[in-house]
């Protein structure tokens, strides 16, 4: 896990399907067939799209549980910051 975690991070800016190729290419001496190295990157990848879709849902309800009660903006009058609230 920790091998597909280093080349995940190294290779995250290359299209999806790029990506999944080279990480299956660099794994595939750590298993005895090309299904299982590509079943394992499969399974890895999904994992990684749920756990970013499940931190994005947390996100959104915490944010949706604050309650705002003020409004502050920045002005700038002659060179002075000015905060009002």
């Amino acid at each position: 896990k920790e091998l597909f975690e280093e080349l995940y991070v190294a290779y995250h800016k290359l299209p999806k399907n790029k990506r999944k190729a080279v990480i299956v290419r660099k794994m595939r001496p750590y298993f005895d067939t090309a299904e299982e190295t590509e079943y394992y990157v499969d399974a890895n990848m999904n994992r990684k799209r749920r756990n970013l879709i499940c931190r994005r849902i947390r996100m959104t309800r915490k944010v949706n549980l604050q309650t705002f009660n003020y409004f502050v903006t920045d002005t700038y009058f002659y060179g002075q910051l000015l905060y009002l609230l």
